[in-house]
């Protein structure tokens, strides 16, 4: 088995360098921009059903989660 290490943590930054949008939000130091307000949107056609499947997917998979043996002290 291969092994892969994260690579280690960039110094921080000054604050009046601008956080460079090229990096993953772990590596960011400085301020983030803020998000837009979403604006409203029409739902596609079958969404609300594709979404009420997906719910009721996501609820069996937590049923069978809690359903499985536990050894005792064991944590999930």
């Amino acid at each position: 088995m291969t092994l892969h290490y994260l690579p280690a943590a960039t110094p921080a930054e000054p604050e009046d360098k601008p956080v460079s949008d090229d990096l993953p939000l772990l590596f960011r130091t400085g301020p983030l921009e803020p998000v837009a307000e979403a604006e409203e949107r029409e739902p596609w056609q079958g969404e609300a059903e594709a979404l009420a499947e997906a719910a009721a997917a996501g609820r069996r998979a937590a049923d069978w989660i809690r359903s499985l043996p536990l050894a005792a002290g064991a944590w999930i």
